[in-house]
């Protein structure tokens, strides 16, 4: 009696490690005017002169886990978790030393990515 309950405990525990897993995993992209109720322009600032992307986390819908910049072979440039950071934050990315083209700025949710263009000349 003892080892079927045992091995219910541990299908149970295995169910429930496989159905966090599933939840985890990122659908495909998702547009970005899905998630925020401001325009493009109020999400993302760019400083030419100071060449850095502001990006304001007050007018997203939810939560930013991470943000990414990929190049456009796909390699990835940057990565950092800001999960943690306070949900009025003012992230600031500097593209100072990202050489001249096209990239992807990604920002990872538990819903799904959001993806901006950016260019560097």
């Amino acid at each position: 009696m003892n080892v079927s309950k045992y091995l219910f405990v541990v299908i149970i525990s295995i169910c429930a490690l496989h159905s966090n897993a599933q939840t985890a995993t990122l659908e495909g992209n998702i547009s970005i005017s899905n998630f925020t109720t401001s325009s493009e322009a109020e999400v993302f600032f760019f400083d030419s002169e100071e060449e850095i992307c502001f990006v304001d986390f007050a007018n997203f819908n939810l939560n930013i886990n991470s943000i990414l910049i990929v190049d456009s072979k796909g390699n990835e440039i940057f990565s950092e978790e800001v999960w943690d950071l306070p949900v009025n934050t003012i992230y600031e990315l500097s593209t100072k030393d990202l050489k001249s083209g096209t990239y992807h700025l990604i920002l990872n949710t538990y819903k799904g990515n959001m993806s901006k263009d950016i260019e560097i000349r």
